[in-house]
Protein backbone atom coordinates (compact mmCIF):
# COMPACT_ATOMS: atom_id res chain seq x y z
CA UNK A 1 0.00 0.00 0.00
CA UNK A 2 3.06 2.23 0.79
CA UNK A 3 4.35 1.45 -2.82
CA UNK A 4 1.34 2.14 -4.52
CA UNK A 5 0.18 5.72 -2.55
CA UNK A 6 3.82 6.60 -3.22
CA UNK A 7 3.54 5.74 -6.88
CA UNK A 8 -0.24 7.03 -7.51
CA UNK A 9 1.16 11.04 -5.35
CA UNK A 10 2.17 12.82 -8.57
CA UNK A 11 -0.80 11.43 -10.40
CA UNK A 12 -3.02 13.07 -7.34
CA UNK A 13 -1.08 15.89 -7.09
CA UNK A 14 -1.24 16.77 -10.79
CA UNK A 15 -5.06 16.00 -10.91
CA UNK A 16 -6.03 18.73 -7.80
CA UNK A 17 -3.28 21.31 -8.40
CA UNK A 18 -2.40 21.43 -12.14
CA UNK A 19 -5.81 23.44 -13.07
CA UNK A 20 -4.56 25.44 -10.41
CA UNK A 21 -1.14 26.31 -12.62
CA UNK A 22 -3.14 28.67 -14.88
CA UNK A 23 -3.59 31.16 -12.13
CA UNK A 24 -0.78 31.04 -10.50
CA UNK A 25 0.69 32.36 -13.81
CA UNK A 26 -2.14 35.00 -13.69
CA UNK A 27 -1.01 35.92 -9.62
CA UNK A 28 2.54 36.15 -11.03
CA UNK A 29 1.24 38.50 -14.31
CA UNK A 30 -1.15 40.42 -12.04
CA UNK A 31 2.00 41.66 -10.24
CA UNK A 32 4.23 42.30 -13.28
CA UNK A 33 1.19 44.43 -15.18
CA UNK A 34 0.92 46.61 -12.15
CA UNK A 35 4.96 47.75 -12.99
CA UNK A 36 4.79 48.41 -16.76
CA UNK A 37 5.51 51.48 -18.16
CA UNK A 38 5.24 52.72 -21.50
CA UNK A 39 7.24 55.75 -22.77
CA UNK A 40 5.72 58.55 -24.60
CA UNK A 41 7.69 60.72 -26.71
CA UNK A 42 6.89 64.64 -25.86
CA UNK A 43 8.15 67.78 -27.54
CA UNK A 44 11.16 67.34 -24.72
CA UNK A 45 12.19 64.24 -23.79
CA UNK A 46 10.44 61.02 -22.96
CA UNK A 47 6.85 60.96 -20.58
CA UNK A 48 6.67 57.95 -18.40
CA UNK A 49 3.03 56.60 -18.15
CA UNK A 50 1.37 53.48 -16.20
CA UNK A 51 -0.59 50.94 -18.43
CA UNK A 52 -4.05 52.03 -17.52
CA UNK A 53 -3.38 55.86 -18.23
CA UNK A 54 -1.91 55.05 -21.21
CA UNK A 55 -5.14 53.40 -22.34
CA UNK A 56 -6.68 55.90 -22.02
CA UNK A 57 -5.49 57.76 -25.16
CA UNK A 58 -5.39 54.56 -27.11
CA UNK A 59 -8.89 54.22 -26.26
CA UNK A 60 -9.55 58.35 -27.51
CA UNK A 61 -7.55 56.82 -30.86
CA UNK A 62 -9.06 53.97 -31.53
CA UNK A 63 -13.10 54.48 -30.86
CA UNK A 64 -15.48 57.60 -31.41
CA UNK A 65 -15.80 58.86 -28.01
CA UNK A 66 -20.01 59.67 -28.85
CA UNK A 67 -19.82 55.97 -28.81
CA UNK A 68 -21.83 54.18 -25.75
CA UNK A 69 -19.89 53.39 -22.58
CA UNK A 70 -20.12 50.03 -23.05
CA UNK A 71 -18.74 49.72 -26.66
CA UNK A 72 -16.09 51.67 -24.98
CA UNK A 73 -15.19 49.85 -22.31
CA UNK A 74 -15.21 46.81 -24.52
CA UNK A 75 -12.90 48.46 -26.61
CA UNK A 76 -10.83 49.09 -23.30
CA UNK A 77 -10.56 44.97 -22.70
CA UNK A 78 -9.42 44.79 -26.16
CA UNK A 79 -6.70 46.73 -26.38
CA UNK A 80 -5.87 46.18 -22.46
CA UNK A 81 -5.26 42.37 -24.02
CA UNK A 82 -3.04 43.68 -26.88
CA UNK A 83 -1.00 45.33 -24.77
CA UNK A 84 -0.70 42.96 -21.90
CA UNK A 85 0.32 40.70 -24.36
CA UNK A 86 2.56 42.66 -26.47
CA UNK A 87 4.53 43.44 -23.70
CA UNK A 88 4.66 40.51 -21.35
CA UNK A 89 3.82 37.69 -23.49
CA UNK A 90 5.96 37.98 -26.44
CA UNK A 91 8.81 40.26 -24.06
CA UNK A 92 8.93 42.96 -27.61
CA UNK A 93 11.26 45.12 -26.87
CA UNK A 94 10.53 45.43 -23.33
CA UNK A 95 13.48 46.63 -21.12
CA UNK A 96 13.65 45.93 -17.10
CA UNK A 97 14.21 48.54 -14.49
CA UNK A 98 14.07 48.77 -10.95
CA UNK A 99 11.80 45.93 -11.61
CA UNK A 100 9.70 47.75 -13.86
CA UNK A 101 8.65 46.92 -17.31
CA UNK A 102 9.23 49.74 -19.85
CA UNK A 103 8.55 49.64 -23.60
CA UNK A 104 8.61 52.84 -25.75
CA UNK A 105 5.44 53.60 -28.22
CA UNK A 106 6.65 53.39 -31.00
CA UNK A 107 7.25 49.20 -30.54
CA UNK A 108 3.43 49.12 -29.69
CA UNK A 109 0.95 48.43 -32.41
CA UNK A 110 -1.80 50.31 -30.63
CA UNK A 111 -2.26 53.91 -31.54
CA UNK A 112 -2.00 56.82 -28.74
CA UNK A 113 -3.47 60.51 -28.26
CA UNK A 114 -2.16 62.73 -25.40
CA UNK A 115 -3.72 65.23 -23.61
CA UNK A 116 -3.25 68.09 -26.15
CA UNK A 117 -4.64 65.91 -29.00
CA UNK A 118 -7.19 65.02 -27.05
CA UNK A 119 -8.41 68.35 -26.54
CA UNK A 120 -7.58 69.50 -30.49
CA UNK A 121 -9.92 66.21 -31.20
CA UNK A 122 -12.69 66.62 -29.23
CA UNK A 123 -12.98 70.14 -28.77
CA UNK A 124 -16.01 71.68 -26.58
CA UNK A 125 -17.02 68.22 -25.85
CA UNK A 126 -13.49 67.30 -24.47
CA UNK A 127 -14.09 67.21 -20.33
CA UNK A 128 -17.30 65.05 -21.35
CA UNK A 129 -15.33 62.42 -23.38
CA UNK A 130 -12.42 62.41 -21.42
CA UNK A 131 -14.56 61.14 -18.70
CA UNK A 132 -16.65 58.96 -20.28
CA UNK A 133 -13.67 57.17 -21.93
CA UNK A 134 -11.27 57.86 -18.08
CA UNK A 135 -14.80 55.86 -16.84
CA UNK A 136 -14.62 52.73 -18.82
CA UNK A 137 -10.98 52.21 -18.30
CA UNK A 138 -11.44 52.84 -14.48
CA UNK A 139 -14.24 50.38 -14.69
CA UNK A 140 -12.78 47.61 -16.39
CA UNK A 141 -9.22 48.28 -14.43
CA UNK A 142 -7.46 44.84 -15.15
CA UNK A 143 -9.73 43.15 -17.29
CA UNK A 144 -8.12 40.95 -20.26
CA UNK A 145 -9.54 38.17 -22.42
CA UNK A 146 -8.00 34.69 -22.70
CA UNK A 147 -8.21 31.97 -23.81
CA UNK A 148 -7.07 28.72 -22.13
CA UNK A 149 -5.68 31.15 -19.34
CA UNK A 150 -3.55 32.22 -22.28
CA UNK A 151 -4.00 36.75 -22.49
CA UNK A 152 -4.77 36.87 -26.24
CA UNK A 153 -4.45 39.73 -28.77
CA UNK A 154 -7.88 39.86 -30.02
CA UNK A 155 -8.46 42.28 -33.48
CA UNK A 156 -11.16 45.05 -34.12
CA UNK A 157 -12.54 47.20 -36.89
CA UNK A 158 -14.66 50.18 -37.30
CA UNK A 159 -17.37 48.43 -39.28
CA UNK A 160 -17.73 44.92 -41.17
CA UNK A 161 -19.55 44.04 -44.31
CA UNK A 162 -22.04 42.87 -42.79
CA UNK A 163 -20.17 39.80 -41.43
CA UNK A 164 -17.08 39.16 -39.37
CA UNK A 165 -14.62 36.79 -40.40
CA UNK A 166 -13.43 33.19 -39.60
CA UNK A 167 -9.41 32.28 -38.63
CA UNK A 168 -7.96 29.18 -39.28
CA UNK A 169 -4.90 30.66 -37.01
CA UNK A 170 -6.93 31.59 -33.95
CA UNK A 171 -10.24 29.10 -33.13
CA UNK A 172 -11.75 31.97 -30.96
CA UNK A 173 -11.83 34.17 -34.49
CA UNK A 174 -15.40 32.69 -35.74
CA UNK A 175 -17.06 34.77 -38.50
CA UNK A 176 -21.08 36.50 -36.63
CA UNK A 177 -23.76 38.77 -38.33
CA UNK A 178 -23.72 42.47 -38.01
CA UNK A 179 -26.41 43.59 -39.60
CA UNK A 180 -26.30 46.64 -38.16
CA UNK A 181 -23.34 47.58 -40.06
CA UNK A 182 -25.37 47.61 -43.54
CA UNK A 183 -26.60 50.99 -41.68
CA UNK A 184 -23.47 52.92 -41.11
CA UNK A 185 -23.01 56.22 -43.05
CA UNK A 186 -19.46 55.22 -44.30
CA UNK A 187 -20.89 51.55 -45.06
CA UNK A 188 -19.96 52.22 -48.77
CA UNK A 189 -16.95 53.66 -50.66
CA UNK A 190 -16.06 53.33 -54.19
CA UNK A 191 -12.83 54.23 -55.72
CA UNK A 192 -12.53 54.92 -59.71
CA UNK A 193 -9.22 55.52 -61.53
CA UNK A 194 -8.18 55.18 -65.12
CA UNK A 195 -6.03 52.00 -66.24
CA UNK A 196 -2.98 54.12 -66.56
CA UNK A 197 -3.50 54.92 -62.67
CA UNK A 198 -4.70 51.60 -61.76
CA UNK A 199 -1.27 49.72 -63.48
CA UNK A 200 1.37 52.90 -62.33
CA UNK A 201 -0.31 51.83 -58.43
CA UNK A 202 0.58 48.27 -59.11
CA UNK A 203 3.90 48.68 -60.25
CA UNK A 204 5.04 51.12 -58.05
CA UNK A 205 4.42 47.92 -55.54
CA UNK A 206 6.64 45.66 -57.98
CA UNK A 207 3.32 44.02 -59.53
CA UNK A 208 2.94 44.15 -63.74
CA UNK A 209 -0.12 43.79 -65.29
CA UNK A 210 -0.35 43.36 -69.35
CA UNK A 211 -4.24 43.62 -69.07
CA UNK A 212 -6.69 44.48 -66.70
CA UNK A 213 -8.80 41.15 -67.65
CA UNK A 214 -5.80 39.14 -65.93
CA UNK A 215 -6.64 40.57 -62.41
CA UNK A 216 -8.54 37.87 -60.33
CA UNK A 217 -9.57 37.85 -56.55
CA UNK A 218 -10.01 35.32 -54.13
CA UNK A 219 -12.82 35.24 -51.31
CA UNK A 220 -13.46 33.91 -47.82
CA UNK A 221 -17.21 33.00 -47.01
CA UNK A 222 -17.53 36.60 -45.60
CA UNK A 223 -16.67 38.10 -48.87
CA UNK A 224 -13.27 39.27 -47.64
CA UNK A 225 -10.64 39.80 -50.26
CA UNK A 226 -7.86 36.64 -49.13
CA UNK A 227 -5.49 37.58 -52.23
CA UNK A 228 -5.52 38.93 -56.00
CA UNK A 229 -3.72 37.53 -58.54
CA UNK A 230 -2.36 39.95 -60.90
CA UNK A 231 -1.35 37.60 -64.21
CA UNK A 232 1.04 35.52 -62.46
CA UNK A 233 1.91 37.20 -59.09
CA UNK A 234 0.32 37.10 -56.36
CA UNK A 235 -0.65 39.72 -53.11
CA UNK A 236 -2.68 39.49 -50.28
CA UNK A 237 -5.97 40.89 -50.09
CA UNK A 238 -5.20 43.27 -46.68
CA UNK A 239 -1.60 44.15 -49.17
CA UNK A 240 -3.33 45.46 -51.98
CA UNK A 241 -6.11 47.14 -49.85
CA UNK A 242 -2.88 48.99 -48.54
CA UNK A 243 -1.45 49.59 -51.54
CA UNK A 244 -4.74 51.43 -52.82
CA UNK A 245 -5.39 52.81 -50.09
CA UNK A 246 -8.97 51.12 -49.70
CA UNK A 247 -11.72 51.79 -46.55
CA UNK A 248 -12.01 47.64 -46.41
CA UNK A 249 -10.42 44.51 -47.12
CA UNK A 250 -14.26 43.62 -49.06
CA UNK A 251 -13.71 44.70 -52.29
CA UNK A 252 -14.55 43.77 -55.39
CA UNK A 253 -12.81 44.84 -58.77
CA UNK A 254 -14.37 45.63 -61.92
CA UNK A 255 -13.91 47.91 -65.20
CA UNK A 256 -17.23 50.74 -65.45
CA UNK A 257 -17.71 53.45 -67.99
CA UNK A 258 -13.50 52.94 -69.38
CA UNK A 259 -12.12 53.11 -65.56
CA UNK A 260 -11.52 50.30 -63.11
CA UNK A 261 -13.72 50.56 -60.34
CA UNK A 262 -12.63 49.16 -56.70
CA UNK A 263 -15.90 48.85 -54.20
CA UNK A 264 -15.75 48.45 -51.04
CA UNK A 265 -17.85 47.33 -47.39
CA UNK A 266 -17.11 48.35 -44.06
CA UNK A 267 -14.18 49.77 -43.07
CA UNK A 268 -11.25 47.76 -41.78
CA UNK A 269 -10.05 44.33 -42.40
CA UNK A 270 -13.24 42.60 -40.66
CA UNK A 271 -11.88 40.27 -38.08
CA UNK A 272 -12.97 40.41 -34.28
CA UNK A 273 -15.13 43.45 -33.22
CA UNK A 274 -16.99 45.37 -34.89
CA UNK A 275 -17.08 48.68 -33.25
CA UNK A 276 -20.45 49.71 -34.70
CA UNK A 277 -22.24 46.83 -34.09
CA UNK A 278 -20.71 46.87 -30.73
CA UNK A 279 -21.78 50.29 -30.19
CA UNK A 280 -25.83 49.50 -31.71
CA UNK A 281 -25.57 46.48 -29.09
CA UNK A 282 -24.68 48.88 -26.56
CA UNK A 283 -27.71 50.64 -27.54
CA UNK A 284 -29.80 48.14 -27.05
CA UNK A 285 -28.89 47.70 -23.18
CA UNK A 286 -26.26 44.90 -23.38
CA UNK A 287 -23.11 44.98 -21.52
CA UNK A 288 -19.74 45.00 -22.54
CA UNK A 289 -19.14 41.25 -21.51
CA UNK A 290 -22.42 40.22 -23.80
CA UNK A 291 -20.52 42.04 -26.51
CA UNK A 292 -17.15 40.56 -26.11
CA UNK A 293 -18.41 36.89 -25.67
CA UNK A 294 -20.64 37.56 -28.97
CA UNK A 295 -17.68 38.27 -31.15
CA UNK A 296 -15.03 36.10 -29.38
CA UNK A 297 -15.76 32.46 -28.92
CA UNK A 298 -14.97 30.42 -26.17
CA UNK A 299 -12.96 33.00 -24.08
CA UNK A 300 -12.84 34.05 -20.51
CA UNK A 301 -12.55 37.54 -19.22
CA UNK A 302 -9.99 37.92 -16.37
CA UNK A 303 -8.87 40.22 -13.77
CA UNK A 304 -5.14 40.03 -13.59
CA UNK A 305 -4.69 43.27 -11.12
Amino acid sequence: MVLLLALMLPYMAAVLFGKSDGKKKQEVAAQENGNIVIMVEKTYGMEELPLEEYLVGSCAASIPAEYEEEAIKAQAVILRSILYTTILQEKKDVKLKNNQYHIEQEALNVNYLNPKERKKLWKSQEKEYEDKIRKAVRETAGLVIQEDYRTISPPYCRVSNGQTRDSDSFPFLRGVICEADLCADSFADEKNYTKKQFIKILEQNHFFLNQISDIRVKYDKSEYATMVYVGNQEISGEDFKKNFELASSSFHIDQYDGKIRIRTKGIGHGFGMSQYTANVMAKKGEDFLTILHYFFQNIDIEKIV
